[in-house]
């Protein structure tokens, strides 16, 4: 999922002003800065529907309750303190928070009851790849986003430049392209 999520998140970095523009005109420009700070929202979604799956596969899942109702409860504070100061941009960071919130109680209560937690090297060995699509998207010249064909092939090539790279750098392998492609894996040889 975080495979799949961060070149989302980096790529609405570089491209959100664009995309709102192709998507909803000229006058929706100015939603483009709020787009970069919800997507983070999304990426953490990613991450935290994949423990939450963890949690109901361990019968786990009213222990999660709590965390939910807290959540709720700090993010309605939140948007009460921060929508009045802040606008559309309190309400998107608010939003980003509570995401994060229940995605780290997941990341918590997944290591708790399972002591399931991911290998940081994992995620690790992609930096060199999220990198690349960022420089990409970032170094492309600004009139290629000016139209939907220049969009899409900007975001194609950075595409296939962040999984090269994560292909090359043992970020992921045959058997993780075949599970994207909903295929069915090939089967290792163990020794």
């Amino acid at each position: 999922m975080i495979i799949l999520a961060v070149p989302l998140v980096i790529g609405t970095q570089v491209l959100a002003r664009p995309v709102m523009i192709l998507v909803a005109d000229k006058d929706f420009a100015a939603a483009g800065p709020i787009l970069q700070v919800l997507i983070f929202a999304a990426g953490f979604v990613f991450v935290s529907s994949f423990f939450a799956h963890v949690m109901v596969a361990l019968n786990q899942q009213k222990k999660i309750i709590p965390a939910y109702i807290f959540t709720a409860i700090t993010s309605v504070i939140g948007y009460l303190i921060f929508i009045p100061r802040y606008s559309y941009f309190g309400a998107a960071a608010v939003t980003v928070y509570s995401e994060a919130a229940i995605t780290f109680f997941m990341l918590f209560y997944a290591w708790r009851f399972a002591k399931f937690f991911s290998a940081p090297g994992n995620f690790c060995q992609g930096y060199f790849s999220r990198f690349n699509h960022g420089a990409a998207l970032y170094f492309t010249p600004a009139h290629y986003f000016d139209n939907v064909w220049g969009l899409l092939i900007a975001v194609v090539l950075a595409s296939l430049l962040y999984f090269t790279a994560l292909f090359a750098v043992r970020g992921i392998d045959r058997q993780d392209l075949a599970l994207l492609l909903n295929q069915e894996p090939e089967e290792k040889e163990f020794l």
